[in-house]
């Protein structure tokens, strides 16, 4: 199986194309609904997340306006408690050919990352604006 990193994924963002589906625009979605989970409202969002069922996620996202059309059909989602760092893998599956494992960390304590940090990133709507001021806050991948 081959990994695929965010910066091979990234080739395929189209700087002049600033759809709700491209590459960047998906990743910051998903980097906000962690950011949510974080929150103490978030407590539904973030046990989908732990569940670590992959349809489950899918159907979240989809609630949430996640296009993930991107990855193609077939695709598994994996979430990684213990990196910071996620990826897309092939697979050897051809009913789903593609695992995008989405990092999710520990939330960082308030002194590194506050709940109003966190609020402000998930309220985010600047298109021009996809990727976190803060090193703390979460990235999917």
């Amino acid at each position: 199986m081959q990994k695929i990193t965010y910066a091979q994924l990234d080739k395929l963002y189209n700087p002049q194309s600033r759809s709700s589906n491209d590459l960047r625009a998906v990743t910051k979605k998903i980097s906000q609904l962690i950011a949510k989970s974080w929150l103490s409202d978030g407590e539904d969002i973030r046990k989908v997340f732990l569940s670590q069922d992959s349809d489950k996620i899918l159907e979240m996202f989809q609630r949430e306006g996640i296009d993930m059309g991107i990855f193609g059909p077939g695709l598994k989602v994996s979430i990684d408690t213990e990196t910071f760092t996620g990826y897309l893998e092939e697979t050897r599956d051809n009913q789903q050919p593609f695992n995008l494992v989405i990092s999710y960390p520990p939330k960082p304590t308030e002194f590194n990352l506050s709940d109003q940090e966190l609020r402000e990133w998930v309220k985010n709507d600047d298109s021009n604006q996809l990727v976190p001021d803060n090193p703390y806050m979460p990235v999917s991948f």
